[in-house]
């Protein structure tokens, strides 16, 4: 008889917490789904949370940026990584590869499953061929995915133009050469208007020779001899000019043609 009035007494004193629980597991079965919804329309600057940092096309055009790399260094806002001619890692607030993103007229250029090593594909966008580039930084996750919880680098090519009345007819043309690398480079868009057609092209052409270092570097950076390919099998072979770094120099085309039809106003 005593040992089932202790029972007795352990169950009463273990109600509240049974209460406790099932009290939990109701509340848990009566919670209601929470729907996160976000767009990619455009939004004034004052109305998104995160911090934007738009880039002036016209400053950066005086400062003439070789590459895409070169365009977000000038901003200030982005610390490019460039161990070598051509390169170009862009990097925010200690994020890089595939923790920012890059987008190119809403078109991804990398993606999560990109190694985490430095990646130089933003230099196969033209400056010459930009409109307007913003770097957004914070996480960009709700729009673009989990691969830009760094931030986002958005770049927007020239837009086509429509005439109100006839035919309008608009262009530009570069030619550009730098002595630090022998870059020369030239560039020409055209774009032809009507009232509901626009048709615009682009191209741009360069080549850069291989990098030079300078006189007063340490001796540890020259190239006294390089390795080259002769009958099937890798030689060594001394280098005629230890400053220069063989094979380091490359060309580019870029080309960018669209063709727009407005239906209506």
């Amino acid at each position: 008889m005593r040992s089932c009035v202790v029972i007795f007494l352990c169950m009463l004193a273990n109600l509240p917490a049974i209460a406790q629980e099932e009290e939990k597991k109701d509340t848990v079965r009566n919670l209601e789904n929470i729907i996160v919804s976000y767009n990619k329309w455009e939004n004034n600057i004052n109305e998104v949370p995160n911090k934007i940092v738009g880039v002036d096309m016209k400053e950066a055009r005086l400062r003439n940026p070789q590459t895409a790399a070169d365009l977000l260094a000038s901003t200030g806002a982005v610390y490019v990584q460039k161990s070598q001619l051509g390169g170009g890692s862009p990097m925010i607030r200690g994020f890089a590869t595939n923790r920012v993103l890059l987008v190119a007229d809403g078109v991804r250029m990398n993606n999560a499953i990109f190694r985490s090593g430095n990646i130089q594909n933003v230099i196969s966008i033209d400056p010459l061929s930009l409109e307007e580039a913003e770097v957004i930084f914070g996480p960009g996750s709700l729009i673009y995915g989990s691969d830009a919880i760094g931030g986002v680098m958005d770049f927007h090519t020239l837009k086509t133009r429509y005439s109100k009345k006839g035919m309008i007819a608009r262009g530009s043309a570069v030619a550009r050469y730098s002595s630090a690398n022998q870059e020369r480079t030239l560039h020409a868009d055209l774009n032809l208007g009507w009232k509901k057609l626009s048709i615009l092209s682009s191209a741009t052409y360069s080549r850069f020779e291989d990098q030079r270092m300078g006189v007063h570097g340490p001796d540890s950076y020259l190239r006294p001899e390089y390795v080259q390919r002769i009958n099937n099998r890798d030689s060594i072979v001394r280098n005629s000019d230890p400053r220069v770094q063989r094979f380091s120099g490359y060309d580019q085309w870029n080309f960018l043609q669209k063709i727009s039809y407005r239906l209506n106003d």
